[in-house]
């Protein structure tokens, strides 16, 4: 999912306007840790050169390709709780 006000620039003009085109839910987060994980992979995929998400301080570069790729790759131990609102209680 691409946040509202995510800005992200591609190297390749179609998957700009890819970004541009998708449609944006009224929730901006997930619960489902698949989906979120769906959603890095796509996203580094598009091999963005800078993102702006609206929060943070802009990437670009090295940084920023490393920094997908490490989190794709390390997605259960990087950006899943352990703990919180949406983690199931057992």
């Amino acid at each position: 999912m691409i946040n509202a006000h995510a800005q992200l620039v591609s190297r390749r003009l179609a998957s700009a306007r890819q970004i541009a085109a998708q449609s944006v839910s009224d929730s901006q987060a997930t619960v489902s840790k698949e989906a979120a994980h769906r959603s890095v992979e796509n996203l580094a995929s598009l091999q963005p050169t800078i993102a702006a998400t609206g929060h943070g301080t802009p990437m670009k570069g090295e940084s920023l390709t490393s920094g997908l790729s490490y989190l794709v790759a390390n997605f259960d131990e990087v950006a899943v709780p352990d703990h919180g609102r949406y983690v199931p209680e057992e």
